[in-house]
């Protein structure tokens, strides 16, 4: 293997080539260059010119995959756990929002009022003609809870985020393996309706330079919440009774 290349180089004896070659794809160089076209959503010439100058790969022989049972005319495998590190290492990994039960931190502050509250975002939600997304809390819920509680949210009152805020920014996330917790890829809605997705979910962006983007996740499920509210990501939210 020579410095100027990351092809890992095979310089043994051939009658060993097939045991090396075996010793390879049992490492982990089993990954093979179309599926990473296919689950990235990249182009060839941006594996060759980007992905295949930044890791390792090995170009297996057609006799080496076809004794392995492996009809492609795809010779070129990679490890994936060496793309999920470089991903990690050059990728931006950021989030904007996240959903919290409102309830539960209300009943902590005084339980009488936090039922009040609930009762009525379940009756509006109910009576609602125009209904509210997981995360929004109705205006009149939202007034009675600035009425009763202190929050430290915004200058003053509590209030649904809006994309647009200037004080919901997008904030860094610690990098992880994205294989490991999965992915998903801009499909074939619109990018204002992607990204109002992202936001009302938490979800968070994972830009690979300035020619990759794929989100991830955040795998809250608000139906499952008596109250979910969407709050700037890394927020505190203090609730104390007013009393």
């Amino acid at each position: 293997m020579t410095e100027a290349s990351k092809k890992i180089i095979y310089s043994g004896n051939k009658t060993d080539y097939y045991e090396w070659a075996n010793a390879m794809y049992n490492r982990g160089f089993n990954y093979c260059i179309s599926d990473v076209i296919s689950d990235l959503n990249v182009s060839l010439s941006w594996v060759k010119h980007t992905l295949l100058k930044e890791i390792h790969y090995v170009t297996y022989s057609y006799k080496y995959l076809y004794q392995k049972g492996i009809k492609s005319r795809v010779t070129t495998y990679i490890d994936r756990s060496d793309l999920a590190q470089w991903i990690e290492q050059v990728g931006e990994f950021r989030r904007q929002t996240e959903l919290v039960d409102l309830y539960s931190y209300l009943s902590l502050a005084n339980k009488k009022k936090a039922d009040e509250a609930l009762k009525m975002y379940k009756q509006i939600i109910k009576e609602s003609n125009i209904g509210y997304n997981l995360g929004i809390v109705p205006e009149r819920v939202l007034q009675y809870i600035n009425n009763v509680f202190f929050i430290n949210f915004k200058p003053k009152n509590l209030s649904c985020v809006k994309r647009r805020d200037e004080d919901v920014p997008w904030v860094d996330v610690k990098p992880f393996d994205i294989f490991e917790t999965g992915f998903y890829l801009p499909g074939e809605i619109t990018d204002e309706l992607l990204y109002r997705n992202v936001f009302m979910n938490g979800d968070i962006k994972v830009s690979i330079g300035n020619k990759k983007t794929l989100f991830v996740s955040s795998y809250v499920k608000p139906e499952k919440m008596k109250m979910p509210f969407l709050i700037p990501y890394n927020k505190k939210l203090i609730v104390l009774d007013r009393k």
